[in-house]
């Protein structure tokens, strides 16, 4: 019913077009961190490059206030209550 060469052709543009929007949000992920968006290129160091990935870009904050990169997007000094107003 489905030609194989069809769907993997399907499947192959479909994870190509996901994979772009990874790629720029981890960009930008970088540049919370304050670090150059090459180091998106790590994750292909075997093993290690993907717990670095994950651990750097996962679970650490980003840098307080502006860095290079420009200004934080949740200020520290902000209220909460600012926030839902």
């Amino acid at each position: 019913m489905y030609n194989e060469s069809g769907e993997s052709l399907f499947s192959g543009i479909f994870s190509l077009l996901a994979l772009i929007p990874s790629i720029l949000i981890l960009i930008k992920r970088w540049h919370d961190r304050d670090k150059s968006g090459w180091w998106t290129l790590i994750i292909f160091v075997p093993i290690i490059g993907s717990f670095w990935v994950l651990i750097e870009c996962g679970f650490l904050r980003g840098t307080a206030g502006p860095n290079r990169f420009g200004a934080s997007r949740f200020p520290e000094e902000q209220n909460i209550n600012e926030v839902f107003e």
